[in-house]
């Protein structure tokens, strides 16, 4: 082990051929065995051309953007294993090897990257039955290796992120669309946007709430393991279909013309996982500051702040198993605009931990009574408060506090066919971590039906890897 060490070592500053021989002289008359080792550091080499092979479908360009290292420089193995990391964590290759090839010039070597292309693209359908929102249907394509300017291959290649899902029922219906450009201009630096339209109703209430949002946001690697993102959000709350039989605040607050919430983010992400999907070593730590209003518009002023933490543990490297401890504490400040008229009834409401202000309408359930779902009329009210603002703010001023702390087990039954990455941090985290268990992808698809009420029926779902 100390030998395998002193020539990573030497691996490290080019000496990619150093040999090291351990030598070992026992001693009778103490009993104590004296270790000796003996370095032949080699020929120091650096970089003199890049290689890339088997990439069918993925641009070299592509690959070459997520290599430690270039032509010229010196011929680091610890960034030749970097890079072989970071390859595998973009997931568009079955299997990845970067190696140092001899070339005749002494002294330099090419470094030759050797991919094996898998599946990045899904098509999703599938549909099911819930007593709240009656039939659901949806249908969802993504693409993680996405080129809008290759029609030739199949839009593919390039690594960019597509996503579009479109879901429509007899009371429901959706359409959400994200794309993200991961070098703009080849540079290290990646900017993106996501576009949503929900519209939510339900079969025991009198009213439906209308969703919509635009987020834009850029993010790059600021140094090592360390991220930095900043983003827009602007989204448009409003109650619709409004029935005769409401009460007086719900009429009144469909007649408003809706909620409008205009934030900016800026957001600081610390990752050491070895992998996004099954981590089994690692650390990932997230620090979240939002500001919304206070001159950015909107009829809501808030200042939200909120600390993600998650490590992961290989419990039995046998069986491939691993232990995630995974929490996250939040503070939200909220005040609302003059006139807004936001500030309703005589209790503070506490917001729920997944669902801020400046968050969307997800998959809304709400029943009062799970035998009958029926609601009485100052419930509904209510209810139509917390969805137009995913909170209800009872004071002028409400100061909320949110922490969660959980445990994760995970296996990876694919690592069978093929080893994992090393221990090797990737600074390609995305947009849209849901949890600290995945990857900031806003092409990333849940593929999770919004039907879970003890009620609901059976839904079928059917993924096709493109």
């Amino acid at each position: 082990a100390a030998a395998d060490k002193l020539k990573e070592y030497y691996g490290q500053m080019g000496y990619i051929n150093a040999r090291v021989e351990t030598v070992r002289k026992p001693d009778l008359t103490t009993g104590a065995i004296d270790v000796r080792f003996i370095i032949e550091e080699g020929q120091r080499h650096t970089v003199r051309a890049v290689e890339i092979q088997g990439n069918t479908k993925t641009r070299s360009t592509a690959i070459a953007r997520e290599l430690a290292l270039g032509p010229g420089e010196v011929f680091d193995l610890a960034r030749t294993r970097v890079s072989e990391a970071r390859l595998r964590n973009t997931q568009f290759f079955q299997e990845v090897r970067v190696a140092p090839v001899p070339t005749p010039v002494p002294g330099q070597s090419d470094l030759r990257v050797t991919v094996k292309e898998g599946p990045t693209g899904q098509v999703s359908f599938g549909a099911g039955f819930s007593t709240v929102e009656g039939l659901v249907g949806f249908v969802e394509y993504s693409e993680a290796n996405f080129d809008f300017s290759n029609p030739e291959g199949w839009y593919r290649g390039d690594g960019q992120k597509f996503r579009v899902r479109l879901s429509v029922g007899s009371l429901t219906n959706s359409f959400e669309h994200s794309f993200e450009e991961p070098a703009l201009w080849e540079r290290d630096l990646a900017v993106g946007y996501s576009i949503e339209r929900r519209f939510a109703g339900f079969a025991s209430a009198d009213y439906a709430v209308l969703t919509e949002g635009v987020n834009l946001y850029a993010r790059r690697r600021v140094f090592g393991n360390v991220e930095g993102r900043v983003g827009y959000n602007l989204r448009r709350v409003s109650v619709d279909n409004v029935s005769s039989t409401a009460p007086a605040e719900v009429v009144a607050e469909g007649s408003a013309g809706g909620r409008v919430i205009s934030s900016v983010s800026a957001s600081l992400i610390y990752d050491t996982r070895d992998e996004f999907n099954f981590p089994t070593r690692g650390s990932r730590i997230s620090l979240t500051e939002e500001l919304a209003g206070n001159g950015f518009g909107g009829d809501l002023k808030y200042l939200r702040s909120e600390l993600r933490t998650g490590r992961w543990f290989l419990v039995s490297p046998t069986a491939e198993q691993t232990i995630g401890v995974v929490g996250r504490v939040g503070v939200v400040p909220v005040q609302a605009d003059e006139g807004s008229g936001l500030a309703v009834g005589d209790d503070p409401t506490v917001i729920d931990e997944d669902r801020t202000v400046a968050q969307s309408l997800q998959h809304v359930e709400f029943v009062a009574h799970e035998d009958d779902g029926t609601t009485g009329p100052g419930e509904r009210s209510h209810r139509v408060e917390a969805l137009v603002l995913e909170s209800v703010v009872a004071h002028r001023e409400h100061f909320v506090d949110q922490h969660d702390l959980g445990v994760e087990m995970g296996r990876d039954r694919e690592r069978e066919s093929g080893g994992h990455a090393a221990g090797i941090p990737l600074h390609r985290g995305v947009d849209g971590v849901r949890d600290l268990r995945e990857v900031d992808d806003p092409v990333q698809s849940s593929g999770d039906l919004p039907l879970r009420h003890p009620e609901d029926g059976a839904a079928e779902e059917h993924v096709l890897p493109s």
